[in-house]
């Protein structure tokens, strides 16, 4: 996590909590976020803060992974936004989520609104496959059964008329 400094007035413990870690995580969590471009992923940071109850605030955005191109949420990385989700049921995630995009080319009302109906189409997708289903492929660990189970997966966009909204 060699992008976050943090000033040495953050006391190192708070109540046996290690408080920097947890800040440098949060941090760490709006960049992986946004950017993506460090070595950790979107659902494994989800995990991590919820683990330590710091998970209540997600920017979400995607790119192309060399820059902060700020699009929207999965338009180029669905498996990734797919388990992201997942991680966000799976720890009862009750946080806000936020978008960070920068719309230079789409209408940006109709942006946001893709935005939030694509998030809203992968949590439906999530809780329609069952989490306790999903669980148990990632707990085999069969790359194969990964990536039909994403194939296999309702396509966001594709359900209840949501692409193309007007």
């Amino acid at each position: 996590m060699d992008r976050c400094c943090l000033p040495e007035i953050f006391s190192p413990t708070m109540d046996g909590v290690d408080l920097k870690n947890h800040i440098i995580a949060a941090y760490y969590m709006k960049d992986t976020l946004e950017g993506s471009t460090g070595a950790w992923e979107k659902a494994e940071a989800a995990a991590l803060l919820a683990d330590h109850g710091v998970q209540d605030y997600l920017h979400l955005n995607d790119n192309y992974r060399g820059w902060d191109d700020d699009l929207i949420p999965a338009a180029v990385h669905v498996p990734e936004f797919l388990e992201l989700v997942y991680w966000l049921i799976r720890t009862g995630c009750k946080g806000w989520l936020t978008l960070d995009i920068f719309s230079c080319r789409e209408e940006k009302i109709l942006a946001a609104v893709e935005s939030f109906q694509g998030i809203r189409s992968l949590m439906e997708a999530v809780q329609e496959r069952g989490a306790e289903a999903i669980t148990e492929v990632v707990r085999r660990g069969e790359a194969t059964d990964s990536v039909r189970m994403v194939r296999e997966m309702p396509r966001p966009g594709f359900r209840n008329g949501a692409a193309g909204v007007r």
